[in-house]
């Protein structure tokens, strides 16, 4: 449970330098998280948290 909580705030800091890096994402936190979830879905052995967790539905 705890090492979920880790998981979840990597992901947070994912899409903060998403969108500090992607002019597309500036200030549209949905748009961000969204492009979080496609990344997953496409390339799931990325990052090593992601091999660890299913990903969730919804």
């Amino acid at each position: 449970m705890a090492m979920l909580r880790i998981f979840r705030h990597i992901d947070c800091a994912l899409e903060r330098w998403a969108r500090r890096k992607y002019k597309g994402l500036h200030r549209r936190r949905p748009r961000s998280a969204e492009w979080l979830d496609r990344m997953r879905r496409t390339n799931q052995m990325l990052f090593a948290h992601w091999r660890v967790v299913a990903p969730q539905a919804g």
